[in-house]
């Protein structure tokens, strides 16, 4: 058997696992788009066909040299991580918010294309009915379209959210794959792996059905992908080419700003491509006009078919593609969020990152207090269980992490060598600063990865120098980084305790013959109560009554019905 297993394994495995399950999400979500417009819904069998077709398709890609243990290998990830996320429940505002809410209607046959969300799909309502939910309607899909997916699979809604855990872990591999064939040294591929899995936002969010961890890593795999295409001479173009689309297809549908941020770094490379082949036929060549087409194709499959329960919809019912962001009757969902009293996001920006750690809005009497690069307090550890700080988000001391890494870019751009890695680094910190100064809310940590991708490229670029000295500076350097992304992890501990007295509270509301509950501000948990097999049926006139129990997950209100009867 051992020995079946080593033949099995070769070079290219890393990358075959990171394509199978990339494509289980593409693949889910241009599936269900069918599904939907045919009017079926998702049910357990639809993870397997499409895990089974994203197995497939890598071998098509691969040209049939993909072996029975990656395959095998890919799925025992997906149902271990789905697993330990299914051990820690989501106890985050915007997860059990609306993100929950979304993943356990569309597993009980909500479909997107022909009704709006709501709870009445699902729940027997007592006494008040439940709007439906803007963003649950209106928001990218792909992430909940996966939950859901699991949540059949398993039944149980916690399951769902590791969509975060896979990317992490498929950003590893595909960054040791990359930098292993480019044959960098064992030590710089495995950290600057590691310090792409560990990526800040990810850490905070590895636990919760937030999606901006996700995204992040999801981009830094893109920008992986393009310069693997890029490099054709090293890479095969069939495998770089499609990794790169369902990435793409992927950002596109996680959030309206992974469209954005995607869609922005393919341009580059393409403008890229462009420029260097016009230089070189001393005109537009057919590689240009192939490579024109096909990212043509790409936005039409990111957008109109994989976005159609989103990007069309919205367009069909509000007349805009990123409704409610855009278009008549939008939301403004930045400015009763933002803590800064100014509109001037360069100096919101700066505030941000050499303030402590804090998550306030503005009006609530509370300021943002800067501090000395590199410090930090006991009370800015408390608050590394917030997933999605609004003040110093990337962490503790990522603000002296960012000022050194400014100084070791610009010092390597001017004492570097001129060769093609400065001309590709260059690019991705071109998209980076852009994107850093013009977008608003770049203040805020969960919508800005390109931020991170500069100490990134810094870590990279410092480790790559053939001097001790500077070598012994990267790794402390590097040890920074990580101590900084994962100090989050401390609360792990915590998160485990309170979801296993969580899980010993709903095992024992099960035998109760029947309850009425109530959680107006996190109608996820409706789910969790379904998955323990509990009988309720929701009465949002508890909410008003302080003389009813409380669970000891997130605060819902509940009372027996027998002793009502009785």
């Amino acid at each position: 058997m051992i020995k079946k297993i080593k033949e099995a394994v070769s070079f290219e495995s890393p990358l075959h696992v990171v394509q199978i399950i990339t494509f289980t999400f593409v693949i889910e979500l241009l599936l269900s788009s069918i599904m939907f417009l045919a009017g079926l819904c998702i049910t357990w069998p639809f993870f397997f066909v499409s895990f089974a077709l994203s197995a497939l398709v890598t071998i098509v890609v691969d040209k049939e040299k993909v072996s029975w243990f990656e395959i095998l290998l890919s799925l025992i990830i997906i149902v271990f991580l789905s697993w330990i996320c299914g051990l820690i429940f989501d106890y985050s505002y915007d997860g059990n918010a609306y993100h929950k809410v979304a993943v356990g209607l569309l597993k009980n046959n909500w479909n997107p294309f022909f009704s709006k969300p709501n709870l009445s799909l699902t729940e027997k309502l007592a006494s008040a009915s439940f709007n439906d939910n803007v963003y649950i309607e209106s928001y990218c899909k792909i992430t909940w379209i996966f939950g859901a997916s699991i949540y059949a699979v398993t039944g149980l809604i916690e399951t769902g959210k590791s969509y975060t855990l896979l990317a992490m872990l498929c950003s590893f591999l595909l960054v040791f794959y990359y930098m292993r064939k480019k044959e960098y040294k064992l030590s710089i591929s495995f950290l600057t792996s590691i310090l792409v899995m560990l990526n800040p936002i990810a850490v905070q969010q590895i636990f919760t059905f937030y999606i901006d961890g996700f995204l992040h890593t999801i981009i830094f795999m893109l920008i992986i992908a393009l310069i693997m295409l890029e490099d054709r001479q090293t890479f095969d173009m069939g495998q770089s080419a499609s990794l790169v689309a369902g990435l793409m297809i992927i950002c596109g549908n996680i959030k309206f700003t992974g469209l954005l941020y995607g869609g922005l770094f393919c341009i580059a490379f393409y403008l890229y491509d462009f420029y260097k082949e016009f230089k070189q036929q001393k005109g537009i060549s057919k590689s240009i006009i192939r490579e024109t087409i096909l990212y043509f194709v790409l936005v039409i499959a990111t957008v109109v078919w994989g976005g159609a329960t989103t990007y069309i919809t919205n367009l069909v019912r509000h007349g805009s593609l990123t409704y409610p962001l855009t278009g008549e009757g939008k939301v403004d969902i930045m400015t009763g969020n933002s803590p800064f009293t100014e509109e001037n996001h360069f100096k919101n920006l700066f505030i941000s990152l050499f303030s402590k750690v804090d998550n306030f809005q503005n009006g609530s009497g509370n300021t943002t207090k800067f501090k000395i690069p590199f410090t930090f307090s006991l009370e800015e550890l408390a608050k590394l269980n917030i997933p999605d700080a609004r003040i110093s988000g990337f962490g503790v001391i990522f603000g002296g992490l960012l000022i050194v890494s400014v100084i070791i870019m610009t010092a390597w751009f001017i004492k570097g060598r001129n060769d093609k890695k400065k001309v590709i680094i260059g690019l991705i910190l071109l998209v980076s600063i852009a994107l850093t100064f013009g977008i608003k809310e770049s203040w805020w940590a969960r919508y800005s990865p390109y931020i991170y991708a500069i100490v990134l490229m810094a870590a990279f670029v410092s480790m790559s120098s053939e001097k001790v000295p500077l070598k012994i500076a990267a790794y402390i350097f590097v040890v920074l980084i990580l101590f900084n992304n994962c100090l989050p992890l401390i609360h792990t501990k915590g998160y485990y305790k309170d979801s296993r007295e969580a899980d010993a509270f709903f095992e024992e509301l099960t035998y109760q013959n029947e309850i009425e509950i109530s959680n107006s501000e996190y109608k996820g948990v409706y789910f969790n109560f379904k998955d323990y097999g509990i009988y309720y049926r929701i009465n949002s006139k508890l909410e008003e009554d302080d003389n009813v129990n409380t669970t000891n997950y997130l605060w819902t209100k509940w009372r027996a019905l027998n002793n009502i009867n009785n």
